[in-house]
């Protein structure tokens, strides 16, 4: 971000006119991001995650208004702690109060447009769910949230799409944004994490260049080492996911609905060997380029049923997709023909 944009904007609307200076592939849709909104006008106190006084939202809901009359097709923000950076940071955005939202979201109802937009990870359901709505209610204006099958929690989807359509049923316009295919991490010595990251002998060669991980990782010792930690280093949300029966070797065609038996921990038991060895090897194969598929949504028990239910649901589209978010870990960029080769054909079939 740093060298390939020209940072020569303020406001957002001169954002918008240096987005029109220039020619894409495909049409270009901007929302007001509220972490940079956020940051803007409270500088530190932001980062710090402190809370946004009458004064602070008031200058947000102006720079709302304003960005909504320049082009910008709503505001979105993220309630997620899957966003931080990689020392843990979280984004400035997390957590914000009703009164900051409800100030903003007022920025749209006076602009009389734009969509309200933001994922969030509904540890408390109903409780995160009436705020969103108290939000949208008070402006008029629709809102848009994320909506997928998490491994966490398998069945949290369900309350949050029936208080969606509680929503519609009251007279406030909300609709669900559903990736269309399991959504996961691409694991390798390339990428932001292998599946040895989080063991704590990995800590020791994790900020070496690629080469010398590499190298370090044939060394047996050190092997040893990271195969005698693996699963235990892992924990919380994200050994719901991080298993040997859930990570998948991608081929050069990747299969995202995969079955069990191709899984690491399946290879390994059909071969006769370790699971957590035949990871190893896997991981420092073909020079250390060898790719691993780990699904964390939309593909509890290796199923994909959630997101037909969801799909089929009046209050849902077809949505989100890191093409570009994410980039060294996610890649959702065949979303759009993967729903229309998966979905479509089944719809027609």
């Amino acid at each position: 971000m740093t060298s390939g944009l020209t940072w020569d904007w303020e406001r957002f609307p001169e954002y918008l006119d240096r987005l029109g200076e220039r020619t894409y592939d495909m049409d270009v849709a901007a929302y007001l991001p509220h972490a940079p909104l956020r940051v803007f006008v409270m500088g530190k106190r932001a980062t710090a995650r402190d809370p946004a006084t009458p004064e602070d939202v008031a200058v947000m809901r102006t720079i709302a208004r304003e960005a909504i009359a320049a082009g910008a097709l709503g505001f979105s923000t993220s309630r997620t702690l899957n966003h931080r950076a990689r020392d843990g940071w979280l984004t400035p955005s997390y957590a914000a109060g009703e009164r900051e939202l409800t100030g903003i979201a007022a920025g749209l109802a006076d602009a009389g447009s734009g969509v309200l937009q933001l994922i969030s990870d509904f540890d408390t359901v109903e409780p995160e769910f009436a705020t969103l709505q108290r939000v949208a209610q008070s402006s008029g204006r629709p809102l848009s949230i994320s909506l997928m099958q998490q491994s966490h929690a398998p069945e949290r989807w369900k309350s949050v799409l029936e208080l969606i359509d509680q929503a519609n049923s009251d007279g406030i316009e909300v609709t669900a944004q559903v990736a269309p295919r399991p959504v996961g991490a691409i694991l390798g010595l390339e990428a932001f994490h292998n599946p040895f990251s989080f063991c704590p002998a990995y800590g020791a060669i994790e900020d070496l260049s690629f080469g010398e991980r590499l190298q370090a990782m044939r060394d047996p010792e050190v092997r040893r080492r990271l195969v005698s930690e693996f699963p235990e280093a892992v924990s919380g949300k994200r050994a719901s996911y991080w298993r040997l029966e859930n990570m998948y070797p991608m081929a050069d065609r990747p299969d995202y609905e995969p079955l069990a038996g191709d899984s690491i921990a399946g290879q390994a038991k059909n071969l006769g060997i370790s699971p957590v060895e035949h990871a190893y090897d896997l991981t420092i194969a073909e020079g250390g380029k060898r790719m691993i598929y780990m699904p964390t949504s939309n593909y509890v028990g290796g199923k994909i049923d959630a997101v037909r239910t969801m799909l089929a649901n009046p209050h849902t589209l077809i949505g989100l997709g890191d093409g570009g978010a994410h980039c060294s870990s996610i890649c959702d960029a065949s979303f759009q023909t993967y729903a229309m080769s998966r979905w479509a054909k089944e719809t027609m079939d």
